[in-house]
């Protein structure tokens, strides 16, 4: 029988056990864990596709998305199309689609003027990390003001823009009298306004026009001239800031030939800017007006307008004169620019007797003329001539009111955005804001949404009209009720609308300009949602989703815009137009009277179906409305004391529904009421995240049914999340005949006493018998399910915003419909960083983002049952931690219950002096310390001083030490160099050192089995004072490395003669004059060498019976190592860690007589590193091989090297 040879202290190696690893046993699922710096990640397909996906941009953290092919096709030529969800969602609707800018999805006012200070002419632009600038020009200073606001922000910051001038100089005001037009002001869009260019570095420029001085030359006609100069500033913080970049950016001064001193009678005035950057250039181009009236000036022999085009290639700081053309008999004017598919396309709009076409140009660099590009018209059909307004009826086809604006995607397509200023527009439209859209870099464009004034299969791009032109009557020449200095952006997977509203004059003609509502506001149109807008046609085509017909915004109230809705109302009403933050709202606030608003025909004349269809569906006609609505104080849930009201049908039988409101506490009862049948279908409270939070909903009649939707309306959001509310089973709706087809009343449309604040309403009604309705039939939200009806959005070779700052671009295919992927966020200090597999460096760590959740790291070491360990006794290395405490727990397949506590803190008495702090430094401390580890030079570099003890921790690093033992007796004590300020530090107290490497050694028996790990990393340490006491000096909990296995112990103990080494990384280099510079490569390497050269018998081994003896484990009556085995032991070693393939922890000393857990915080009494040695060899000595009863072999082994892993 074996005898115990036990000795005092044990040597080994702790083995790292393979299940403690990230692909194979780390439970990313249980797991409870933040990581820092996340970065995108690669998508990686569920199934094989031959579709690839490469992401960009930024992501959190928790940005785990799975991505859905729901259309199949390459993602070239707007082919296949996807959508995305939280991976970890289980919601019924919880893939988000995309809906284009077609329907108004927010409303926030940017800023608030008034008659005596606004601002107008507009440009604005994206900045590289998704921040919205607008710039615009003050109408009667010339002024600049530009506004910020990030992506997530729900507030507009202002900025007043620096300027150079000089005595002499001047801004240019944004309106200006001309005596070309008898004093009036020639309207915006051919006035000076600014220009906003990105740079690729994410700088900023803006472009604004000053004058720099008048030159009179003699006394006769033609005898002055006015000089222009352009002015750029930029910011580079996104617009927060701005300062002067060039005073005078034209090489050569822009000048202006007058008739006579103080005339504005003569040439080239200078109007609105834009510019574009694109491959080292920038593009300028002014939309300039030629004032003159003399036929030597150009032909036709009245104003017109013009263009100046000028190319810079440094950046901005000096542009070159390209062109400046001369007046036409057909006026083009309003130019912008956008870059797409590597060119300039530049907008701008020809004026000829049949009406305003919108056309685009092409431009492969700045510095060619814009004379010789290639340009088209944009064919739309009739609803593509009118958007613009005639200067006068005196003045040929010079161009008055007028507004165009295009931006690109990152996807290939473009947006143009038009208002129809124009007396020619088709019957319904005029004034109506329309969006254009081109899916190939601009070469060809299509209006979108369907025919909302016909049944012809047209689309007439309505995103913003108050109401039919022509109904119930024709609104007047003086109707105007529609937006202004329109300027587009893309932003974030939607479109940025800068604008002033216009409302209709009291009197005029034609030409007459309506009233400012002397606000600058932005519309957000489009983006990702959970419930798009259905299809038009049964086509994928963008330009086929639906949009809406009749629109309120509250720019004014809404009984100011002309003949767009019916006042309903008498008694106590308080109402009008006010501001939520940056959220315009109209309120209504009633004391035993009412205040609403009524379309009282939704439908166009033109699209009303009268085919009798009794009790099946409530009529042939299909209406949907959206609308925001905050229910401040009052509401029922039986009466309309607030309430949306809607009806769909015709003459033969309708059908109408209420949706009624009322406040409950800070949330909203909403109550669906079916108002024929007098009864509630369905009621409920809907709970807000937040007390100033309400709801946005969705409604849509289709026969006898409703459905309901709503989300928390925000306008800062760039995705929209609805909940189903509520939708009809069944044919469930009564009926009712008589006069009338659809409409919706909205507001306290009961008497009574309620507050409430309307956002936004849009609706529309059409003729549900046509393939081509303009109320969608496809996807519809009546029966709408996920992922079925979702409306997806092209997948694209360029970069696309996803969600979170994320993008995504498709390369090769096609896709097939279904196809997935899931992204999962990379980070710089990810959870995989502390398993040796993926990141065996202790200084490419784990680090946590924030603490304010205690983390929970979890290993399966088996799936089934618990399962033994290798040896029996085990061990948890920490290497390059920072924090102060940890608990270990083990699973039996039942419970989870404590291994152990793992405390880094060693508590010493110090003194502080300046930035070091020492063990004995006179005066002593109150009472004596007895240090137990003597630590060598620089051991603490790199490990955490906390001036407290059991205080609130006050940390700081520690840079560097000597030599010493921290105890008040005779032995030398170390000095400690400490990081930062240490000003206000304690002079004196009891302190602690946190070791940031750590082994902690188990000394249990090998049958003990776990089935899982638990590391846990609490908030606080238990007898700390306060909060948050498990802090750190950086703020997060950090890991480098961690490895969990069994100790492999020596029977043996090795030789004396072993080797501790260390090598330097620092490489010396001597110039030929003998002078020399050390580069440092990286950190010391420790190392470690010993052998067996002590023979060792190893009969035993060979008995026929074997029973060698052994040594047991620390405290314990395990048996750990057999005395002779050594080794074959380390070969076996070498052969499951394939050499240096695997780490190890050498271990040079483990006490036996310890039989409770225990924390080695000394570096010098453990090593992480690699067996490095190419070779082992067991050398026989003596003996015969495998002989046993004490006759057979002794033999030596060869050395081993470990080194350090750094």
């Amino acid at each position: 029988m074996g005898s115990n040879k036990t000795p005092t202290d044990m040597r080994g190696l702790l083995i790292p056990d393979p299940r403690f690893s990230f692909a194979g046993g780390f439970d990313d699922t249980n797991s409870v864990f933040t990581e820092n710096t996340p970065r995108p990640g690669v998508p990686i397909a569920k199934d094989d596709s031959d579709l690839i996906l490469e992401t960009s941009g930024t992501t959190g953290s928790g940005g785990k998305y799975t991505i859905y092919t729901q259309n199949s096709g390459y993602p070239e030529d707007l082919g296949g199309t996807f959508l995305w969800h939280d991976t970890a969602s289980s919601d019924t609707y919880k893939h988000y689609g995309w809906e284009p800018p077609h329907t108004i999805n927010g409303f926030e006012r940017v800023d608030t003027g008034d008659s005596s200070l606004y601002y107008i002419n507009f440009d604005s632009c994206t900045t590289l990390d998704d921040t919205l600038i607008i710039a615009g020009v003050e109408e009667g200073t010339g002024v600049i003001k530009a506004w910020s606001k990030s992506a997530k922000a729900t507030t507009w910051t202002e900025t007043t823009l620096p300027s150079f001038l000089e005595p002499g100089m001047q801004l240019v005001p944004g309106n200006r009298k001309t005596d070309a037009t008898g004093g009036s002001e020639v309207p915006a869009g051919v006035e000076p306004g600014p220009a906003l260019c990105v740079l690729p570095s994410g700088r900023v420029l803006c472009f604004f026009w000053i004058r720099t001085a008048e030159e009179l030359t003699t006394t006769s006609a033609n005898s002055s001239f006015k000089h222009w100069q352009i002015q750029a500033v930029f910011t580079d913080d996104n617009g927060a800031n701005w300062s002067m970049y060039q005073n005078f950016c034209l090489i050569e001064p822009f000048s202006q030939l007058v008739d006579a001193r103080g005339s504005t009678n003569g040439r080239y005035y200078p109007g609105r800017l834009r510019a574009a950057y694109k491959d080292g250039q920038i593009l300028l181009i002014s939309s300039a007006f030629d004032t003159g009236a003399s036929v030597s000036q150009g032909a036709p022999s009245f104003p017109g307008n013009v263009y100046v085009q000028w190319a810079s290639s440094s950046l901005g700081a000096s542009f070159t004169s390209i062109e400046t053309n001369t007046r036409e008999a057909n006026s083009a004017a309003h130019y912008d620019i956008a870059v797409s598919g590597g060119q300039f396309v530049i907008s701008y709009l020809t004026m000829s007797a049949t009406g305003a076409i919108p056309y685009v140009a092409f431009l492969g660099s700045a510095f060619t003329p814009l004379s010789r590009s290639s340009s088209s018209a944009i064919s739309v059909g009739d609803y593509g001539k009118d958007f613009a307004e005639l200067l006068g009826s005196s003045f040929g086809n010079a161009v008055g009111r007028a507004d165009l604006s295009i931006c690109a995607v990152p996807d290939g397509s473009m947006y143009l955005v038009g208002v129809r200023h124009g007396h020619e527009s088709v019957g319904y439209t005029k004034n109506s804001v329309a969006l254009m859209h081109s899916g190939d870099n601009g070469n060809t464009w299509s209006l979108v949404g369907g025919e909302w004034g016909n049944t012809d299969a047209k689309k007439d791009g309505i995103i913003y009209s108050p109401r039919f032109f022509d109904e119930p009557s024709s609104a007047g020449v003086t109707a105007r009720d529609t937006l202004r200095n329109v300027a587009i952006t893309w932003q974030r997977g939607r479109l940025a609308l800068a604008c002033r509203f216009e409302d209709s004059p009291s009197s005029g003609d034609i030409y007459t300009d309506g009233d400012p509502d002397y606000n600058v506001s932005c519309l957000y149109l489009g983006g990702y949602s959970n419930l798009t807008i259905g299809s038009i046609d049964a086509a994928i085509d963008m330009a086929d989703r639906g949009t809406y017909a009749r629109h309120y915004l509250p720019f004014v109230a809404p009984d100011t815009l002309l003949g767009a809705w019916t006042k309903n109302g008498a008694g106590g009403v308080s109402a009008g137009v006010a501001l939520n933050g940056a959220m315009p709202y109209y309120k209504i606030s009633t004391t035993g009277g009412d205040l609403s608003f009524e379309a009282a025909e939704l439908n166009h004349t033109e699209t009303q179906n009268d085919r009798a269809e009794s009790y099946t569906w409530g009529g042939p006609m299909l209406t949907y409305a959206e609308f925001a609505v905050e229910v401040i104080s009052g509401g029922s849930t039986t009466t309309r004391d607030i309430a949306f009201e809607m009806q769909n049908g015709n003459t033969d039988a309708k059908t109408k529904v209420a949706l009624l409101f009322a406040a409950s506490g800070d949330n909203t009862t909403v109550t669906v009421r079916d108002v024929v049948a007098a009864s509630n279908l369905h009621s409920a409270t809907i709970s807000f995240s937040a007390a100033d939070k309400f709801g946005e909903y969705r409604m849509a009649i289709v026969g006898r049914q409703v459905t309901v939707w709503w989300r928390e309306y925000s306008t800062a959001e760039t995705k929209r999340t609805w909940t189903k509310f509520y939708e009809s089973s069944s044919s469930e709706l009564s009926e009712l005949t008589g006069s009338g087809y659809c409409r919706i009343e909205w507001g306290n449309i009961n008497s009574a006493t309620a507050h409430s604040r309307w956002y936004k309403v849009q609706a529309g009604a059409h003729d549900g018998d046509l393939n081509h309705c303009a109320v969608p039939r496809l996807n519809d939200w009546m029966g709408f399910a996920s992922p079925a009806n979702v409306g997806g959005r092209f997948y694209s070779t360029s970069q696309i915003y996803m969600e979170a700052g994320l993008q995504i671009a498709a390369k090769d295919g096609p896709a097939v419909k279904g196809d997935e992927w899931k992204h999962t966020p990379r980070h710089d200090h990810p959870v995989e960083a502390l398993h040796h597999e993926i990141s065996p460096s202790p200084n490419q760590k784990w680090t946590s983002n924030g603490r304010s959740v205690a983390t929970e790291l979890i290993w399966t070491l088996d799936e089934n049952d618990p399962s033994i360990a290798l040896g029996g006794t085990r061990a948890l290395y920490l290497g390059n931690v920072n924090f102060r405490y940890a608990v270990l727990y083990g699973y039996n397949g039942t419970t989870w219950a404590v291994i152990t506590t793992i405390d880094a803190a060693k508590q010493v008495k110090y003194h502080r002096r300046g930035n070091s702090i020492t063990a004995l430094y006179s005066p002593a401390p109150s009472s004596d310390q007895t240090g137990d580890t003597y630590y060598q030079f620089d051991d603490l570099s790199g490990c955490t001083f906390n001036f407290q003890n059991t205080g609130t921790p006050d940390l700081t690093q520690i840079a560097s030490s000597s030599e010493g033992v921290f105890e008040t007796g005779s032995a030398r004590a170390p000095v400690l160099i400490l990081d930062g300020d240490l000003s206000s530090k304690p002079t004196t107290g009891d302190g602690q050192i946190w070791a940031k490497d750590l082994c902690v050694v188990l000394p249990e028996s090998h049958t003990q089995g776990y089935q899982k790990l638990k590391l846990t990393i609490p908030v606080d340490v238990p007898g700390v004072t306060g909060s948050n006491t498990n802090t750190t000096e950086t703020g997060n909990w950090e890991i480098g490395v961690a490895i969990w296995g069994h100790v492999a112990v020596f029977g043996n103990q090795y030789s004396n003669g072993h080797i501790r080494g260390m090598a330097t990384n620092t490489e010396l280099f001597t110039a030929t004059g003998g002078q020399r510079r050390a580069v440092r490569r990286g950190p010391v390497r420790r190392s470690v060498e010993f052998s067996w050269q002590d023979p060792i018998d190893v009969s035993q081994l060979a008995d026929a019976n074997p029973s060698p003896d052994y040594i047991l484990t620390t405290g314990g009556s395990a048996k750990v190592a057999s005395v002779g085995d050594t080794p074959f032991l380390v070969q076996g070693l070498l052969a499951r860690l394939q050499g240096s393939m695997v780490p190890v922890v050498y271990l040079p000393k483990l006490p036996t007589g310890n039989g409770n857990a225990y924390t080695i915080k000394d570096r010098n009494r453990f090593l992480y590193g690699r067996i490095v040695s190419a070779e082992h060899r067991i050398e026989n000595q003596i003996g015969d091989e495998w002989t046993g009863s004490n006759a057979g072999e002794t033999v030596t082994a060869t050395a081993i090297r470990i080194e350090e892993e750094v």
